[in-house]
């Protein structure tokens, strides 16, 4: 028995008849909605005094399924600069760690900033194993020679499994250029 009484569920006691001509009868368990990502609990229920005992045992366990997940939370917008191994990293959280992994479905949208000539195009699927909480997705940007105004893209999310989906599925970033023009 893993489920606490009280806080998972209500304990209670009473009679089971199984009417005649029937070989079996349901009890009902109250179960206590908590908002905790916990894995699945087991209750115990004794039958005890029986006036008739079927072949049956004196305590069945019924399982309570865990229907609460972790809220996914995408990082606010970044502001990286232009430069030899330089990067934009996007912070993912959850809200409580999770029981089952989780998985992101995300990809780059161009905005100013274009695919292969100011980052490295990519996208993909950030996995949260059981327990962690804090992931990111990292941007790799191309380094160029180009004196030019600074520009942008998108993180987009996508797909959320094993999580309640964020509130904001998308950041930005901003990428400034750390060229500088020469007068000759």
């Amino acid at each position: 028995n893993t489920a606490t009484d009280g806080a998972d569920f209500t304990a209670a006691s009473g009679q089971a008849v199984v009417p005649a001509g029937s070989t079996s009868t349901s009890i009902t368990v109250d179960v206590l909605g908590d908002g905790v990502v916990e894995v699945d609990e087991t209750i115990d229920v004794s039958i005890t005094s029986p006036t008739a005992l079927l072949g049956i045992a004196s305590t069945q366990t019924g399982v309570i399924v865990d229907d609460d997940l972790p809220t996914l939370t995408l990082g606010g917008d970044q502001v990286a600069t232009e430069g030899p191994a330089s990067t934009v990293t996007f912070d993912l959280t959850l809200d409580q760690a999770p029981v089952n992994p989780v998985a992101v479905d995300w990809a780059i949208v161009s905005g100013t900033a274009l695919p292969a000539d100011d980052y490295v195009d990519s996208s993909g699927t950030v996995v949260f194993a059981p327990g962690d909480t804090a992931a990111t997705v990292i941007v790799t940007l191309v380094d160029d020679s180009a004196v030019e105004f600074d520009e942008n893209f998108t993180l987009q999310l996508g797909a959320v499994t094993g999580a309640n989906g964020p509130a904001t599925t998308s950041a930005n970033a901003l990428v400034q250029d750390d060229d500088v023009a020469v007068l000759s």
